[in-house]
């Protein structure tokens, strides 16, 4: 085997590698399942610094350009989602600190630390 068809093979072997990475990262953001997110970066570190020493997987950049941008896209949905979520659970937390009702007669009644399992009932 010649030097630059064993590069060649090597750049094939680890562009491949980094598209079964990205594929795994995408369909783990699709699934909600962000605990393994961190394993995935270190993994496409790993497979993206392989890939650049390897001047023959240039010609797969096209198709892993598109799906590291398409990744991007659905991390940046994903910690916008988690951002929306940590936002409605900071106001229901203050609900819990103080929340004024008003009684049948229109008069305001607060509840507060005193009364927190009345409101996550409600809530």
């Amino acid at each position: 085997m010649s030097g630059s068809s064993a590069s060649r093979s090597r750049a094939d072997r680890h562009a491949a590698e980094l598209a079964a990475v990205l594929d795994a990262e995408r369909r783990a953001l699709l699934s909600g399942d962000l605990a393994g997110l961190a394993d995935y970066a270190r993994a496409k570190e790993a497979q993206l610094a392989h890939f650049a020493a390897q001047k023959a997987g240039l010609r797969h950049a096209p198709r892993l350009l598109a799906a590291l941008r398409r990744n991007q896209r659905l991390l940046e949905c994903a910690m916008q989602g988690l951002a929306a979520a940590r936002a409605r659970l900071a106001s229901q937390q203050a609900l819990l600190q103080q929340m004024d009702t008003y009684g049948p007669k229109g008069r305001r009644t607060p509840i507060g630390q005193g009364q927190i399992g009345r409101i996550q009932k409600k809530l």
